[in-house]
């Protein structure tokens, strides 16, 4: 396994979606801080070269605070050609949980070594319960 530092850029919130039936419904309503697999796309650069694109969206209940989500390593870890990032959330204790996530958009580059190319990237969105946590895996894409 390998460190690399990424280059990120602040992680923004971009819009309000509601919660409704036609729309991704919590699993458990009564599950205060269920957390949604991020949407990732992965970019093989063409400048500069060995360059990786990681775009992230992160649906978070409007409970949580922006200043509550983070990049929670500063860096990626490498292991087998897949890198592996995480994002994590701090919910406050005293609110109820809202039918409605902010949408949190972030993106990130990295440069990959051509003896160890990247195949596979994955991001992980965690809160304070490990096992709520969820996580995408996508393939860089040419």
């Amino acid at each position: 396994m390998s460190i690399v530092n990424v280059t990120l850029q602040p992680i923004q919130c971009i819009a309000q979606q509601s919660l409704t039936p036609s729309n991704p419904p919590r699993p458990d309503p009564t599950d205060k801080y269920y957390v949604f697999a991020p949407l990732i796309n992965a970019q093989l650069l063409t400048s500069p070269e060995n360059t990786i694109l990681v775009r992230v969206t992160l649906l978070i209940d409007t409970t949580v605070q922006a200043s509550n989500v983070i990049y929670s390593t500063g860096h990626a870890q490498i292991t087998d050609n897949v890198m592996s990032c995480r994002f994590q959330f701090t919910p406050s204790s005293e609110t109820s949980p809202s039918n409605t996530v902010n949408v949190y958009y972030t993106e990130f580059t990295f440069m990959q070594t051509v003896d160890n190319p990247i195949n596979t990237v994955q991001v992980y969105l965690t809160n304070i319960d490990p096992q709520t946590s969820r996580g995408t895996e996508t393939t860089v894409q040419n």
